[in-house]
């Protein structure tokens, strides 16, 4: 969480006391062509060979930073403080999943409706300018949200046609994961201790269980139970809302949260385990806000081919 110190006669006529809205005139859209990326996309062989080096070059550019603003009075003086977070691009008409606490700031024991919400790009764009998003959907039961970049966005391929989105957006997998597997998450690390980070990391593990018992781990959308991914990847706060990615650079999970353990009323984050939703509850998510909306969402959903009988 960060603040900065802002003039009281400069703001005084924005902010009511002790609130966290700003009313002001919201500018135009905008549209946005960005520059073609060589991403490296190599033959599925370089992809099995190293996997985290393909995630970090291509399927990180999914993953996007989120902060949220909020501006406080506090006496003389107005206060602004930032959470951040962290979302995925899901499709070229510029929307991002990510969690419901993005809607909020938390400022040291309250919680303010932030005032803005806004997206960093993944490093490989070299862009550091913070994109507005607006929200679309916020499922408090679940803690999903689904928000969409305010401006358009297109870029130009290596043929120099021009695209419609951002370059890099991500695939859900659908197939079954099993314990064990090689898997790596993605987001944002450093939000809270470096004003304006918006740098991503990447941190490997394993999926510790794969169909976590819902009756210790569970959660709904709707009236319908699902279950967690359990890994063995370190995360933070705010890589919440980031990409689980398996070694083919597939969405697996979203992260949710961090493990908690207590001991004699003391409280303590297990360091190399997190909770991530599995893409059921996250296409199912998606697919119904589409539905309550009335409105197309499209979602990349890989399959593997099953080979054909002899």
């Amino acid at each position: 969480m960060k603040r900065l110190l802002a003039s009281a006669a400069l703001f005084s006529f924005l902010f009511g006391f002790g609130g966290c809205a700003l009313f002001m005139k919201e500018a135009a859209s905008r549209d946005i062509v960005k520059p073609y990326i060589l991403s490296g996309e190599s033959d599925d062989g370089v992809t099995a060979a190293s996997p985290s080096l393909y995630i970090g070059e291509m399927c990180a550019g999914a993953v996007v930073s989120i902060v949220s603003s909020c501006y406080v009075r506090d006496g003389r003086q107005t206060l602004q403080y930032e959470n951040y977070y962290s979302g995925i691009v899901l499709n070229d008409d510029g929307y991002v999943l990510t969690v419901s606490a993005v809607g909020s700031v938390s400022v040291e024991e309250e919680v303010f409706e932030a005032s803005s919400v806004c997206a960093k790009l993944a490093p490989v764009y070299e862009d550091d300018t913070k994109y507005t998003l607006k929200e679309v959907d916020v499922d408090e039961e679940s803690g999903l949200a689904l928000y969409r970049f305010y401006d358009r966005f297109s870029y130009m391929d290596g043929d120099g046609e021009r695209r419609s989105g951002l370059q890099f957006t991500a695939t859900l997998s659908s197939e079954d994961v099993a314990t064990g597997n090689r898997c790596w998450a993605v987001g944002n690390c450093l939000g809270d201790l470096f004003t304006g980070s918006g740098d991503l990391t990447m941190t490997g593990g394993v999926i510790s269980d794969s169909a976590t018992d819902e009756n210790i781990f569970s959660l709904k959308l709707g009236d319908v139970p699902y279950s967690y991914l359990q890994a063995t990847v370190p995360t933070t706060p705010e890589m919440t809302g980031g990409a689980l990615f398996d070694e083919n650079g597939y969405v697996i999970g979203m992260a949710a949260s961090k493990i908690v353990s207590e001991s004699g009323g003391a409280y303590q984050y297990l360091d190399k385990s997190a909770l991530f939703y599995k893409t059921d509850i996250l296409a199912d998510y998606v697919n119904t806000v589409s539905e309550k909306l009335q409105t197309v969402i499209r979602l990349s959903v890989a399959e593997i081919a099953e080979e054909a009988a002899a």
